[in-house]
């Protein structure tokens, strides 16, 4: 198997620094986690990641934390996105099975 089809499609990266100019002055400052979209993910998964699907996924990465994990609640997620609870609930269903998601339970 090649090494491009052993990456993933999409993949979380931890803080970086960015250079950033302000009134002539450049400073480097760390960023949060972002993530970077391989050209496989268009590829695999941009002609079905669409309407709630899309919105929910992209609500979901813009709520990652340093731990790589994100906590977003359906509320929070549906006063961003503007989906109801149902429409989120099966976004999210279809991004576990496709395994752009892993919800993960933990003890309390």
């Amino acid at each position: 198997m090649s090494d491009q089809h052993k990456r993933p499609a999409w993949v979380i990266t931890p803080q970086h620094e960015a250079l950033e100019e302000d009134a002539g002055r450049s400073e480097v400052r760390s960023r949060g986690p972002w993530i970077q979209l391989d050209v496989r993910f268009r590829e695999e998964f941009l002609a079905r990641l669409k309407g709630a699907r899309l919105s929910v996924f992209l609500a979901v990465a813009l709520h990652i934390d340093g731990r790589f994990q994100a906590h977003p609640s359906i509320d929070t997620i549906a006063d961003e996105t503007g989906y109801d609870r149902k429409a989120i609930l099966g976004a999210v269903s279809w991004l576990e099975a496709n395994g752009l998601l892993r919800k993960v339970v933990e003890p309390a």
